[in-house]
């Protein structure tokens, strides 16, 4: 406790202190230099030192795509992708047929989701059927196919794990007009403007762009978008009156879906920006608090998936995430994990 005590303050900033942070891993802090570089070197004090073989790692901040690809290309650096920097989109189709990149591309599953929720409380999506519309209006598969290049997975629900829950293709223009009509606005007459928010970068502008362009064509619909730095965005996650719609993605703490569906949408005890309330979904909830059986917590969650995108429509998924790496060959070992974690320790470098 003292020892905790000693660091708060400067918890996150170890450099700025004298004393050097104790670490009993396979790699200590060598160096770090705020938004440029952080260096890892092997600790020498490492119960199994002998076979850790990597000497050095290096982690380099780099903020844009298409700078990382280059330094990649040019064997500046060895790894690109997963949640980190992400391979920008318009390299996809060529890395992904080009021959040359084979054994050093790979494409796998992660515990994500890219959604966006809806401010069930603001007007006009404070009515089921409004927000049932606008989900209804959104062509998943369009977006995913043109705008990410089919690297995705289309989602209907929130849950990754969740999937078989709900796996019908909800995109449906027809009864999203209907659904419109019967709110009170027959086709798209004396609906207001809406505005979706969302941090700021290229991919996350384009697909707010497909959305209001969906909303518009299929339900005569305007939208405002409101880019935002990351700050502003994470507190406007917090000011829900200043959105309709927000970006509003996750990936997984830890494998259970607790971490998606109570964590996250809890009515009493989760920050739930949708501020949906319902007694049904707590209900839920609670039962899932006092089951231990795996199938019957499955049963209870599906239940929630539906009540929370279906029914209620407090969410609207887009797609389930899909990490996309390039990988030197000389780095022998290396492997993906869902929810990250790999030990470098158990890499290698094949030097020619």
């Amino acid at each position: 406790m003292k020892i905790m005590m000693m660091y708060l303050d400067n918890f996150c900033f170890p450099l700025l202190l004298d004393t050097p942070i104790v670490s009993n891993g396979s790699y200590k802090l060598a160096a770090w230099e705020k938004g440029v570089m952080m260096i890892l070197r092997k600790n020498p004090k490492y119960f199994d030192q002998k076979n850790v073989l990597i000497p050095e790692v290096r982690y380099l901040i780099v903020s844009d795509g298409r700078l990382g690809m280059e330094m990649y290309l040019s064997g500046e650096i060895d790894i690109l992708g997963g949640n980190f920097l992400k391979i920008p989109l318009n390299f996809m189709s060529d890395i992904a047929l080009n021959p040359e990149y084979k054994g050093q591309y790979f494409q796998k599953q992660i515990f994500c989701t890219y959604a966006f929720a809806f401010n069930t409380k603001k007007f006009p999506v404070d009515k089921i059927l409004v927000r049932k519309a606008l989900n209804a209006a959104i062509d998943r598969k369009l977006i995913i196919e043109y705008l990410l290049k089919g690297k995705q997975e289309v989602a209907y629900n929130f849950t990754p794990q969740l999937a078989q829950c709900l796996n019908n293709d909800v995109f449906d223009p027809v009864n999203a007009q209907k659904w419109l009509n019967q709110a009170g606005y027959a086709d798209g007459k004396g609906f207001p403007e809406i505005i979706i928010a969302f941090n700021q970068s290229e991919i996350h502008e384009k697909i707010a762009i497909a959305i209001k362009d969906c909303l518009n064509h299929y339900l005569n619909i305007n939208v405002r978008l409101n880019p935002l730095k990351w700050e502003k965005y994470t507190e406007m996650l917090q000011s829900p009156e200043d959105w309709h719609l927000i970006r509003y993605g996750w990936c997984a703490d830890y494998p259970d879906t607790n971490n998606w569906l109570n964590e996250l949408f809890h009515p009493e005890r989760s920050e739930n920006v949708t501020q949906w309330n319902s007694k049904e979904f707590l209900e839920l909830m609670d039962k899932v608090d006092h089951t231990m059986n795996f199938a019957e917590r499955n049963n209870l969650y599906c239940q929630a998936e539906k009540l929370l995108c279906d029914k209620a429509c407090a969410v609207m998924p887009i797609y389930f995430e899909r990490s996309h790496y390039l990988v030197n060959p000389r780095i022998k070992g290396w492997y993906h994990m869902p929810l990250g974690g790999q030990h470098i320790r158990n890499w290698s470098l094949k030097y020619d």
